[in-house]
């Protein structure tokens, strides 16, 4: 989900999904995540913002705080796949996403750096491989092949 508003009229980030599920809460304070009754999590991610960036990234004392995650902007700039979905109400939601592939090869990325909590790195390595497995079963119209130039070099590799 992209918040392309730095103001949620008055509302804050998990106003807004409590709004959609009146169980979620944030998980721990000042922290990035907020999940429902069901455990479906919710990050607030950034991609790197510079040395300058030093003011934490909410929209409330009560709110989220935006974590940043390394290279999320070769994700952010990667080509955008578009469909509808449809909701569990029976009415269409329409999805804008990253390319998959591009998202697989983040995960795979993100899973090797050196100083990457080491129990995330497992998880990390599951969905890149789920997702690429996905990729390659159900999309074959969507090779991994030469494609992606959007990603820097290492990520590609």
């Amino acid at each position: 989900m992209t918040v392309v508003s730095e103001k949620l009229d008055g509302e804050e980030l998990l106003g807004l999904l409590k709004k959609a599920d009146k169980t979620f809460e944030c998980v721990r304070e000042n922290g990035y995540r907020a999940a429902n009754a069901g455990q479906f999590m919710i990050d607030l991610v950034i991609a790197p913002r510079g040395m300058q960036a030093s003011e934490e990234n909410t929209f409330s004392k009560a709110d989220l705080v935006a974590t940043e995650v390394p290279g999320l902007q070769w994700l952010l700039n990667s080509p955008k796949l578009e469909a509808v979905a449809i909701g569990e109400d029976g009415w269409p939601v329409p999805m804008r996403v990253p390319d998959p592939r591009a998202f697989a090869l983040h995960k795979a990325w993100i899973s090797g750096l050196p100083d990457r909590e080491p129990l995330k790195k497992p998880r990390d390595l599951e969905q890149a491989r789920a997702v690429a497995k996905l990729v390659v079963d159900e999309m074959p119209h969507l090779p991994f092949e030469n494609t992606l130039t959007s990603l820097h070099g290492d990520v590609r590799r």
